[in-house]
């Protein structure tokens, strides 16, 4: 047997601030375990939209450059099942089946990939159920998160297991071609006493990256959307729950008239995006995309669902409004994000591949 059968091959991110680049992002992708399911072919429907990506990668103009996994990449939970995961071996399984389906375990040894953890990763709507002896499922849950997804992100120059194994913060950041990207943690370090959203330390690193000014396009990936809004009953969940934190990340932005913000979300089983503006800084705005579900069995939100033509909701002295939003898309896609540093292009897909829903936006006014 001749040595090696298979060649893989990677390109790393580009440090050419000129460079366009193209990326596809999502999130919740549900993934059902063969043993609570009474439908064994419904296991493989999860992996569907990630043949469609690896089809399209062929047919696209301009190469993908990453692809962003932002948030329930499984449903430790399985929906509320009496029997969710609770312990290691459980959280390995089922992150073992999922990543190791075909078409995913092909698509994320071509492309470079990046994750950040949501509620499914442990529970739904964590911490808000928490309960007395969730203790150590959550430290198992996050170890899991940590060994099958964060370490390969760029927190971890290489990979050290102690390093891994102690790591307490996971946001990171990395810049590829024109894009920068601070990746956030936005479920793992709540208060719900103290209604944040994210830590002090958090936001602070995260002021720091937008006040550096590369001139790039300021991609700020949230597992949930800071807007548009949506009904009142799921409300507190999303940064919406936590106004006083919004106000000073939305406020911080226009206030130093921070340009080419654009925000990453997905969590809301919709696809959709949207531009926040204020007549207090008429040159600066903020440009939220969402992209979700990979795969969902649950109910999806309809078009008046979200609070897309109004003032957005704060106790601020400033004044924003939601404008030009999209069409909003709510079975199963992915989306495809193109930029050269003027223009944004956003292109969402079925998970058959189709081209449903196209919108471009000017990255300054």
């Amino acid at each position: 047997m001749k040595w090696p059968q298979i060649f893989y091959r990677f390109k790393t991110a580009s440090d050419n601030s000129s460079d366009k680049r193209s990326f596809v992002f999502g999130s919740c992708r549900y993934f059902f375990i063969e043993k609570f399911s009474r439908f064994p072919f419904l296991v493989n429907k999860g992996d569907k939209n990630f043949k469609s990506i690896l089809e399209k990668m062929d047919e696209w103009p301009t190469p993908i450059n990453a692809l962003l996994f932002i948030g329930d990449q499984i449903y430790a939970d399985d929906l509320r099942n009496p029997f969710p995961d609770k312990k290691l071996w459980e959280y390995f399984n089922r992150y073992q089946r999922a990543f190791s389906s075909r078409y995913i375990r092909k698509l994320i040894s071509r492309v470079p990939t990046y994750m950040t953890l949501d509620d499914h990763e442990i529970e739904n709507d964590w911490p808000t159920h928490k309960k007395e002896g969730d203790e150590e499922k959550y430290k198992d849950a996050i170890l899991a998160y940590k060994i099958y997804q964060l370490s390969h992100s760029p927190l971890f120059n290489t990979f050290n297991e102690e390093k891994l194994i102690a790591a307490q913060n996971f946001w990171y950041e990395f810049f590829d071609g024109c894009c920068d990207f601070f990746v956030t943690d936005t479920r793992t370090q709540r208060d719900l006493r103290l209604k944040k959203i994210i830590s002090e330390e958090q936001m602070n690193a995260l002021k720091v990256w937008l006040k550096n000014d590369t001139k790039k396009v300021k991609f700020l990936v949230s597992a949930v959307p800071i807007f548009p809004d949506n009904k009142k009953w799921e409300i507190k969940d999303k940064w919406s729950g936590f106004i006083k934190q919004r106000d000073e990340l939305i406020n911080f932005i226009f206030e130093n008239q921070i340009r080419k913000v654009v925000f990453l979300s997905g969590d809301v089983h919709a696809s959709l995006a949207a531009e926040l503006v204020s007549p207090r800084f008429p040159t600066t705005k903020i440009i939220s995309i969402i992209s979700s579900p990979f795969y969902s069995v649950l109910p999806r939100p309809t078009s008046n669902y979200f609070h897309t033509e109004d003032k957005l909701e704060t106790q601020s002295k400033n004044e924003y409004k939601i404008q030009n939003a999209s069409e909003i898309y709510s079975k199963d896609n992915f989306t495809r994000v193109e930029t050269d540093g003027k223009m944004l292009r956003i292109e969402v897909y079925s998970k058959e591949g189709k081209k449903v829903r196209e919108k471009e936006y000017f990255l300054e006014i």
